[in-house]
């Protein structure tokens, strides 16, 4: 949403052209996202070039990063419990 927010107000219009013309410009750093990317930059097939993937791993009903290492917030647990054994 906020990349999509950002490309609205440049565009300065709500027309699907002047958005598709002001995504493709977007050059957003990571600093102004919620996600630990980066930043946000479509390529000219409308991939985010700045993006990276997270796992998380779903543990005592809290979502927990478990990669990649950097950003890893407990270490993965494999084989994963079955779903009675992951806490209430």
């Amino acid at each position: 949403m906020i990349v999509l927010a950002d490309a609205i107000y440049r565009a300065d219009s709500t027309a699907p052209e002047s958005i598709r013309r002001a995504l493709r410009q977007t050059r957003l750093p990571g600093s102004q996202l919620i996600m630990p990317w980066r930043g946000v930059r479509f390529n000219e097939s409308g991939q985010n070039e700045w993006a990276n993937g997270l796992l998380v791993q779903l543990l005592n009903q809290q979502y927990r990063i478990i990669w990649p290492p950097a950003l890893a917030e407990t270490q993965v647990i494999w084989p994963a419990p079955s779903w009675n054994a992951r806490g209430k």
